[in-house]
């Protein structure tokens, strides 16, 4: 296991190292096995069973510290930012466990596309250009999100031990006297739920950012119709389009079964953080921790409410881009074909959140406005 994640924080990893740990982190949020993987859903089944009993501590401690009159309000924040922040990696899990299935769909799905080899030169040189491109930006935004994740935990675990605050209360043993075993199950569980969060956020943003690049790779090809030589080139072009439209409209709604509860989720409990975050840098407007955890929750739900939005624009700029070729230069039987992928794209398909509507930047803007609202003049 240590071998591949160092070889994913490489410049050029392999593309099966990258297929590990993208697998690793699917793992890590449906806490099943994979085909042909090892039983890593084993360790994170383990963990969610600590991590049950780590919320009940966190629990147990709220509860006790409500009636101290000398405890310090900042001590009592952070025990809510704890148990929130649990609490949604947990419920986040169990929302996607059930999609076992749709989760290896999506997979296999990923793996094809680096596999497969296409029949006409026009179109593999499209696919390979765009996959690459998904897989690039996968690898970024790995290294990028998990490093804002390890400095936000850096900053709460200084915190909390400068501080020399304890936001749990572990049955037999008493706080003031192993004080150090205390301190380091708080830090060694932040470090662990910050790099689960990371991961199984990861898995989720690499089969979206896959998606949108075959996506991508669809509006490429529609363009490539008005272009004589490519067209020559590639005769069946318009049938290769059919079939890559298909497939995508099955894989967008496979994407949607599988993450609407789990962005039903991240939308409910993203935004009662919110509500407590901004309330608490109104107390506290120089702690440097309560900003960096803020910082960590937006980046989370933006780049969810992003890939709403972009699926949703590359899924109309399908439609348009039929609708703007050159479609009466072509036969009746190629016209019939445009016609029927007109009819498929004629609906926009986004990121749903459960019975709640779509995602979308919009959508997040606004909740951040009224949540900073409900705590302004």
């Amino acid at each position: 296991m240590k071998k591949f994640f160092l070889n994913i924080l490489m410049k050029n990893p392999s593309c099966e190292s990258f297929f590990r740990i993208f697998k690793f982190c699917v793992t890590s949020r449906i806490l099943q096995k994979l085909h042909g993987e090892p039983r890593y859903g084993a360790i994170f089944i383990i963990l969610t069973v600590y991590s049950i009993f780590f919320c009940y501590c966190v629990i147990k401690n709220f509860i006790e510290i409500l009636s101290d009159k000398d405890i310090e309000t900042l001590q009592i924040i952070f025990t809510i930012l704890m148990f929130l922040g649990y609490g949604q990696l947990l419920l986040k899990n169990f929302a996607g466990a059930p999609f076992y299935r749709e989760f290896q769909s999506l997979v296999d799905f990923i793996e094809t596309l680096h596999s497969t080899k296409e029949d006409n030169i026009v179109v593999q040189e499209i696919v390979s250009e765009e996959i690459a491109k998904a897989m690039k930006y996968s690898l970024l935004f790995f290294k990028l999100y998990n490093n804002l994740g390890t400095f936000s935990v850096i900053a709460f675990i200084g915190t909390i031990t400068w501080k020399d605050y304890t936001i749990i209360s572990i049955p037999v043993l008493h706080s003031t006297e192993y004080r150090f075993i205390y301190h380091s199950i708080q830090n060694m569980t932040l470090v662990i739920a910050a790099l689960w969060n990371g991961l199984s956020d990861t898995a989720i943003v690499i089969i979206g950012l896959y998606i949108v690049h075959f996506l991508k790779v669809i509006n490429k090809m529609i363009k490539s119709l008005d272009n004589v030589d490519k067209v020559k080139q590639c005769p069946d072009l318009l049938i290769h389009i059919l079939k890559k439209h298909l497939k995508i409209i099955k894989i967008l709604r496979t994407f949607n079964e599988s993450v609407k509860f789990m962005s039903f989720v991240q939308l409910f409990m993203s935004t009662i953080l919110f509500l407590t975050m901004i309330a608490t840098m109104q107390l506290y407007k120089t702690d440097v921790s309560i900003e960096c955890i803020f910082a960590t929750l937006i980046t989370q739900l933006t780049f969810l409410c992003l890939f709403g939005e972009q699926i949703r624009s590359e899924t109309v700029a399908v439609f348009n881009n039929l609708y703007l070729t050159n479609w009466y230069k072509m036969s009746l039987s190629h016209q019939k074909f445009l016609l029927i992928m007109m009819i498929n794209a004629r609906k926009e398909i986004g990121l749903k959140a459960a019975g709640m509507g779509s995602f979308s930047v919009f959508a997040h803007t606004l909740a951040l406005n009224n949540s900073y609202s409900s705590y302004t003049p």
